[in-house]
């Protein structure tokens, strides 16, 4: 993660500080905390927005949850998705292409056709 050249923080202090380490967005390290068990503490008696976090825990987390792995995954999934949008794309010009084809050959068939019976 980067720090500014700084050494990592040994307590993580604010939702930006968490998501900056995992590198995600805040919300997603809000919700990874309320569905998927994201080590954070809030400090009593503090504000809701106050939250504590250690990287050495968070670590452990995503070594438990292999977060890369299936972001990886979600990676190579949206790549297939494009891949395919981008084949569809490909398989309609291909048809209306053969579709122009086939109708230039019926011309010519028909035109040949018309020239015999004369």
């Amino acid at each position: 993660m980067n720090w500014g050249g700084r050494a990592t923080p040994t307590v993580l202090t604010s939702w930006k500080e968490v998501a900056n380490y995992l590198g995600k967005g805040v919300r997603t390290v809000q919700r990874w905390e309320k569905v998927r068990d994201l080590p954070v503490r809030r400090p009593l008696g503090s504000s809701v927005n106050t939250i504590l976090a250690l990287p050495e825990e968070i670590d452990e987390w995503v070594r438990s949850r292999n977060v890369t792995g299936r972001n990886e995954l979600n990676a190579d999934l949206a790549g297939l998705r494009q891949q395919n949008l981008d084949l569809q794309n490909e398989l309609q010009k291909l048809q209306a292409k053969n579709e122009m084809l086939n109708r230039a050959l019926q011309l010519v068939l028909f035109q040949k056709s018309a020239g015999k019976e004369h």
